[in-house]
């Protein structure tokens, strides 16, 4: 075929960094041409361990602070942590729908974000956290419940 062909597969059986991929063409003959590679780098996606409210509960006449714990990326760095309150219904992470309450800073070798109480009503409220690294790719998400005096 003229124009090329394109093949699209998983890179879960990959190795995180670069790997080489080779490939061939048979025309109708038989004839085989010279092998092409390329490189596939493979990016390996951040973690977080898990989040924490300080104080909880939370006073809303006082700010409060998110903690991230441990985000990690075992092949390059943490550029990024947001943190969100769940606005859905369902209780689980949707970033079109939740309500993003800032990205963090790295301080003292943690990611936190510190809000006012005051943008809270009262009652449970369910807050997320989650990482970018340096190639663009997000951790999974973690949660807490916290309850809003």
């Amino acid at each position: 075929a003229t124009g090329g062909y394109t093949l699209t597969l998983a890179t879960s059986g990959f190795a995180v960094g670069s790997n080489r991929v080779f490939t061939q063409v048979t025309d109708s003959d038989g004839d085989v041409s010279a092998p092409v590679q390329t490189a596939v780098v493979v990016n390996a996606a951040p973690t977080i361990t898990g989040l924490v409210a300080n104080p909880s509960p939370i006073v809303r006449t006082a700010t409060y602070t998110l903690t991230a714990t441990s985000p990690l990326d075992s092949d390059g760095t943490i550029t990024r942590v947001e943190f969100y309150r769940d606005r859905g219904t369902l209780g689980t992470f949707e970033a079109s729908v939740d309500q993003l309450m800032g990205a963090a800073t790295f301080t003292g070798g943690v990611w936190r974000l510190t809000l006012a109480g005051s943008g809270l009503t009262a009652g449970t409220h369910t807050f997320f956290a989650r990482a970018q690294d340096n190639n663009g790719s997000w951790s999974n998400v973690v949660s807490i419940t916290v309850t809003a005096a």
